[in-house]
This record gives C-alpha cells, structure tokens and sequence, in this order.
C-alpha cells in the first residue's frame, strides 16, 4: 500500500482494496483532502475526504438515532448547513439553513449526503460564465480587522482601485496578494476552492458589504 499523501486515481483504489474498505468513490481522486463522493457500504453517498476513508470513516446513516446525533454528524462532516427543525428520522424532510441564507426542505439523509440548495452551484456556474476569456484579479486584503478574498476584472491599477472600492465602508485596507489572470474563470474556480476549503473561519456577523459577504474571513487563511 502507498503511504504517499498524494495519490494517483489508481492507487487509491488499490488502497482501498488492499485496506478491505467497502466503501467505492463516485468521484475521481484529486487529493487527500479534497472531498469526493463516496457510496457507503449502507448504500448510501456522501461527500468525504480520501484520507477519512483510509482511516474507516463511515457515512454515519446507520448510527444517527436522534436530534443530537444528526447536529454532531454535521459537525463531525463540516457540513455547514444548520436544522431548523428537530431530527424525526434520516427519510423525513425537515427545514434547514444554507451557508447562503436560503432556506429549504431536505431530509437529513440528503444533508449527509452532500445535498445543498443548489445556491452556491448556480452562483458558480454563473460567476464562470461572466469572467471567462477576460482578464482578471484575484485578490486578497486586510479590512479592518477582517480577510477578504475576491475577483475583479483587471484595471491599470489594481491596489489603488481595490482601496477605492472598500473606503467608504472600511479605514485601514492593506492590499497583502493580487495575481493576474488572462481567463478570469481560472481565478474565479480558485477563489470558491479557497472559500469552501476555509468554511471555518468565515465571517459570520452582519452584513457589511453590498456584496461579497461570503468571501469575509476572521482570520488570515494564507
């Protein structure tokens, strides 16, 4: 078995099948930590990371029994989506909260599973489509006491732009990294990896910002 942390697609299913792990990825590998869909031996699928799977993490399905084992089943997945209504059981849909705000029915088995509400999905797709072919700026800041990240379409100059733009809401705005993209929707697929990757330390307060809300961290996830 390899003990590489980077695997190649291949020899993570050899891994699997040399650990005796019953458990068959829907999805291609990337990397260790990057999740993918996964069947469960419950016949059940849910997103997970490579590494978890290697180390016997199961779905869970079978053991959630009550309210509090389905809110530490979401903790223990990173699944940032919260209940609003009490767990009955995994087949009865209750209503939930997405990252996004948005609020919708889904049964905790779709939860699990790596259901959302399709926001951030549509979001994406539509944020790919505009930034395509133009050139484009991804960056990072200091606001205040907050991180952002974010993409804009490339102007001569960028800090004294990107300064303008967060003034009139911030005072102290320090430009730490910018990079130049030629196909904008690189650096758009880029910044969502980064924010999905960082769910943790995302703001979480009021509103601050017209937009781009979503894109505010509490720490510095360089």
């Amino acid at each position: 078995m390899s003990n590489k942390n980077t695997l190649t697609n291949k020899e993570y299913l050899i891994n699997l099948s040399s650990l005796g792990i019953k458990v068959f990825p829907l999805e291609k590998y990337i990397t260790s930590k990057k999740r993918i869909l996964h069947r469960c031996t419950c016949g059940n699928a849910w997103l997970v990371k490579p590494r978890g799977v290697l180390k016997g993490n199961t779905c869970g399905h079978d053991r959630v029994k009550n309210n509090e084992e389905y809110l530490a089943s979401l903790k223990d997945n990173s699944i940032k989506v919260i209940p609003l209504e009490r767990y009955i059981n995994m087949k009865t849909k209750i209503s939930h909260k997405c990252v996004c705000g948005n609020e919708w029915e889904v049964t905790p088995r779709g939860v699990l599973s790596g259901n959302k509400c399709g926001c951030r999905r549509s979001y994406s797709l539509r944020g790919e489509a505009y930034y395509k072919d133009k050139e484009t700026v991804l960056y990072y800041i200091k606001i205040d006491n907050l991180y952002k990240i974010g993409v804009t379409l490339f102007k001569t100059d960028i800090e004294s732009s990107l300064k303008k733009r967060f003034s009139k809401r911030f005072k102290d705005i320090e430009i730490l990294q910018t990079e130049i993209f030629k196909d904008g929707s690189e650096a758009f697929r880029l910044e969502q990896s980064i924010i999905n990757e960082n769910w943790n330390v995302r703001y979480n307060g009021d509103k601050i910002l017209d937009s781009g809300n979503t894109e505010l961290f509490i720490e510095d996830i360089r």
